[in-house]
């Protein structure tokens, strides 16, 4: 890190042949892969689309929020694994989520990722020369302002100064400004982890007419479904 100490961590790293569909392979249930961490306007993001089940149809949803998304692509993965290309806008600044849901032996199961656009430097430098080192009570003095853009160069622009007595700080606590950079750039677009509604999410109840006795559960776990539990399954 910065103080020169020694990190660990662990990784997956995946190498694959073009033309590999992953069929000798292992994966999760569904798994959304990115070729990179960060991506600007312009590029080309390349998902990789990993399946336990082979030969599955993947849902996946484009900018979405959770509850609404811009595109659906429904994916057809020949074996187990797929590359989906998804082009980037302008308007994804600062970040898009997509979503893929899919069925692996009958289970409905969803994965998300975020893609991260960081905002352009469009910050000013900003350094403020007083015309005089000490000034007198009730003289006059004067401000020279200088704007610069991220590569140096001279701004040219409307600027609003404000000029306050700093003794006020010690009253109030300290500066009440807050820091530029969060307020116009620390938002990013949501996502609201509903729940994926399907077929499965309602549950059914006898029909019988009044009086007649109902079927019961065998055994005392017998509403369970063991399928769903048995870990040892493939």
């Amino acid at each position: 890190d910065e103080k020169g100490n020694e990190e660990e961590g662990a990784t997956v790293f995946v190498v694959r042949n073009l033309n590999d569909d992953g069929s000798k392979s292992r994966f999760n249930p569904l798994e959304l892969i990115l070729d990179k961490k960060e991506y600007q306007p312009g590029e080309e993001a390349r998902v990789l689309l990993n399946t336990k089940q082979k030969n599955s149809t993947v849902l996946l949803f484009v900018r979405t929020t959770g509850g609404s998304a811009e595109e659906m692509r429904p994916i057809q993965i020949r074996g187990k694994s797929k590359e989906v290309v998804l082009k980037l806008l302008q308007k994804d600044m600062p970040n898009i989520h997509i979503q893929a849901v899919t069925l692996v032996n009958g289970e409905v199961v969803s994965e998300t990722r975020q893609i991260v656009l960081p905002p352009q430097k469009r910050l000013l430098s900003v350094e403020v020369l007083p015309g005089k080192d000490r000034v007198k009570p009730g003289e006059k003095s004067g401000l020279k302002i200088r704007l610069k853009d991220e590569n140096g160069d001279p701004f040219e622009g409307t600027t609003v100064v404000t000029i306050y007595d700093k003794s006020l700080e010690a009253i109030a606590g300290g500066s009440n400004v807050q820091n530029l950079r969060d307020f116009f750039w620390s938002w990013t677009r949501p996502f609201y982890r509903a729940e994926v509604r399907h077929s499965q999410s309602f549950q059914g109840s006898q029909i019988a007419k009044t009086k007649e006795p109902r079927m019961q559960a065998l055994g005392r776990f017998g509403n369970l479904v063991s399928d769903r539990f048995n870990t040892n399954s493939a």
